[in-house]
């Protein structure tokens, strides 16, 4: 989120200096469409990459289940994206200076099959949230190594049990927990 505050903050600032740079000798009409043009060029900047940005990020949700992650980011328009744990590759947390004194940094998880990634991006906990897909990864592969074939699916009870660890280390909240428990146990 560094990126589009700043990005913001450089467009106010052109914007001030468009302003004041608008002489005062040009006739009235001339100076009025110069502001004019200078504001609408603001606002169009703006919206192609700042408010994208952000609206990106507060519209974002991840889950984090023994079986998958999901990821759902957009508001008029939604995308989601599933990944099986063990179609995980790696798990990659970075945190840049100003991440780091908020508390936030990003995930990045890559597929197998150099199929892409996904990136949660300026979360909080995020060296927390790279733990516990590290964790599944490896579990997933342990599991794997040791049954040779396909482990039977986490029951229901066992998936809201393992929500209810997550939501008590901090990483669901309680209406991400309320919304994916209610779901499971329609599955009963």
């Amino acid at each position: 989120m560094v990126s589009p505050v700043l990005v913001t903050v450089a467009l106010l600032i052109g914007l001030g200096v468009a302003e004041v740079s608008i002489p005062e000798s040009w006739p009235s009409p001339w100076a009025t469409v110069a502001r004019w043009v200078a504001f609408a060029l603001f606002l169009v900047l703006l919206l192609a990459w700042p408010i994208r940005r952000i609206v990106a990020w507060v519209t974002s949700e991840f889950l984090i289940t023994s079986e998958r992650v999901i990821h759902r980011v957009g508001w008029l328009v939604r995308r989601q994206v599933e990944i099986p744990i063990s179609g995980i590759a790696d798990v990659i947390f970075s945190q840049n200076l100003l991440q780091r004194i908020g508390g936030m940094g990003d995930v990045v998880i890559e597929s197998t099959g150099g199929s892409g990634f996904t990136r949660l991006e300026s979360i909080e906990q995020a060296d927390e949230i790279h733990r516990t897909l590290y964790e599944l990864l490896e579990e997933s592969r342990r599991r794997g190594n040791s049954q040779g074939s396909r482990h039977a699916p986490e029951s229901p009870l066992d998936q809201i049990e393992r929500l209810a660890r997550l939501k008590e280390r901090g990483l669901l909240t309680e209406e991400e927990f309320e919304t994916h428990k209610h779901r499971l146990l329609k599955q009963l």
